[in-house]
C-alpha cells in the first residue's frame, strides 16, 4: 500500500499538474493504475481519472471547514487498504485540517508507505507548511514549479536538503495560460491529449504535452515513460472506470474493474 499526497498551502501553484504528472507517469512507465482522491471542491481529479470513485464518496468533503467530519476522512484509510497505490491531491489551505487528521487518524503508525510531494511557486508562502510536513516521518519532495522563475532565498535548495527530502522539479514546458486552460477544460487525460489525433489542440499543443510528460516523469519519478510504445492487454487503461461500493463492504469482496478499449498513443 502506498499514498502519494499532493499538497502546497496556496492556489494555482501546481498541484494539479504535479498529481497529473503522477498519475500518468506511473500509469506510462510501471502500469500502475492508481485511485485519484481529489480533495479541492468538485474533485475535479477524481472525476476525470477514477470517476466511480465520486458514486461512493465524497472527496471535496474531507479537508473543509464547512463541517469536517474526521469519520469521513477516514474514508482514504479505506481505500488505501483496498487498493496497492493513491494519489491525494490536497485543497489549498487545507493544511489545518490535514495535520489535525494526521494526529487522530493514527495513520503515521501504519503500515502505508507514503510520500508527501510539496509543491511551490518559489515564493515563501507556505514555507511554515512545508516545515511542518518535514517532521513526518515520511519521504519528502519539495517540488519547484519551472512555470514560476523566482525562487526566495529562504526556500530550500538541493545543497540543504538530506536523506528523506529531495527537491525535484515541475518542467515549465506549457507556459501559455490559453493553453493551460483548454487542457485544464477539456476533460481529457494529458496522454489523451498527447495524441495528434485528438480534438481539442493543436500539434503543437500535442507535442508540448508529450514533452511534458516524459520530463516530469523523469524529474519526479527517474523514469521515461515509452509514450509511443504498443500497450498490451494487461496493461491497465487509464480510462478505466473503478467501480467501487455504494456502502461499505466485506473485506472478502473485490471492486471490480470495467475495461474499456485501449488509449491510442
Amino acid at each position: 500500500m502506498k499514498i502519494h499526497w499532493v499538497g502546497g498551502q496556496l492556489p494555482k501553484v501546481g498541484k494539479s499538474w504535479t498529481a497529473r504528472a503522477l498519475i500518468e507517469g506511473l500509469y506510462l512507465d510501471r502500469g500502475i493504475q492508481v485511485v485519484t482522491i481529489d480533495t479541492s471542491y468538485g474533485s475535479p481529479l477524481s472525476k476525470l481519472y477514477n470517476p466511480g470513485l465520486l458514486a461512493a464518496y465524497s472527496p471535496d468533503r474531507y479537508f473543509t471547514t464547512d463541517g469536517f467530519k474526521e469519520y469521513l476522512t477516514d474514508d482514504i484509510y479505506y481505500i488505501a487498504q483496498k487498493y496497492p497505490v493513491l494519489v491525494v491531491k490536497l485543497a489549498s489551505y487545507s493544511q489545518q485540517l490535514f495535520f489535525e487528521w494526521i494526529e487522530s487518524s493514527g495513520i503515521i503508525q501504519d503500515d502505508i508507505d507514503r510520500e508527501f510531494w510539496f509543491v511551490s511557486n518559489g515564493r515563501s508562502e507556505g514555507l511554515s507548511y512545508f516545515q511542518e510536513i518535514c517532521t513526518l516521518p515520511w519521504q519528502i519532495h519539495f517540488v519547484k514549479n519551472n512555470n514560476f522563475k523566482f525562487w526566495h532565498p529562504s526556500l530550500p535548495t538541493a545543497a540543504l536538503l538530506t536523506d528523506n527530502i529531495d527537491l525535484r522539479i515541475l518542467p515549465a514546458t506549457i507556459t501559455n495560460p490559453q493553453e493551460i486552460e483548454l487542457i485544464e477544460t477539456s476533460g481529457q487525460p494529458l496522454i489523451h491529449l498527447a495524441a495528434p489525433q485528438n480534438p481539442y489542440l493543436y500539434l503543437s499543443s500535442c507535442t508540448r504535452i508529450s514533452r511534458f510528460l516524459r520530463q516530469s516523469s523523469l524529474n519526479l519519478l527517474d523514469a521515461t515513460p515509452a509514450l509511443a510504445a504498443p500497450r498490451t492487454p494487461s496493461q491497465p487503461s487509464l480510462n478505466s472506470v473503478e467501480t467501487l461500493p455504494a456502502q461499505i463492504c466485506d473485506d472478502s469482496v473485490d471492486f471490480p474493474v470495467e475495461e474499456e478499449d485501449p488509449i491510442p498513443c
